[in-house]
């Protein structure tokens, strides 16, 4: 029950409701303050963990966001060149480092650091 309630605030807690214009909403718009809360109450017996969910949503973000770097440099990054796991901890890591940035700011920064499709 907790990790329903925790996707939908989560889900819920962006400016999705609010009348100011947003460029990104959802689990990735939110501030990274928010990972320590996560990575507690994420529970292995769910079957489907918060851990599970902010990776969905944070390779969903990636590929989005790889349309765009093929746009303005006309190469894609290689999403797949480290483990969903490698990619989740470098967004925790970034995050406990960086408090005051968002998840969009860990991913922009994981997908600079990505080789380019040749």
């Amino acid at each position: 029950m907790k990790t329903l309630l925790t996707l939908f605030v989560l889900f819920f807690s962006s400016n999705v409701f609010s009348k100011d214009n947003f460029a990104v909403f959802g689990a990735v718009s939110n501030y990274c303050s928010e990972i320590d809360t996560i990575l507690s109450l994420n529970n292995e017996d769910d079957p489907i963990t918060l851990i599970d969910f902010m990776e969905t949503s944070f390779q969903g973000y990636l590929s989005g966001l790889n349309f765009f770097v093929n746009e303005i440099s006309g190469s894609y990054k290689r999403l797949n060149e480290y483990s969903t796991d490698f990619m989740f901890e470098f967004i925790v890591e970034y995050c406990q480092n960086n408090p005051k940035k968002r998840f969009t700011d860990a991913l922009t920064e994981y997908i600079l650091m990505l080789p380019n499709i040749e």
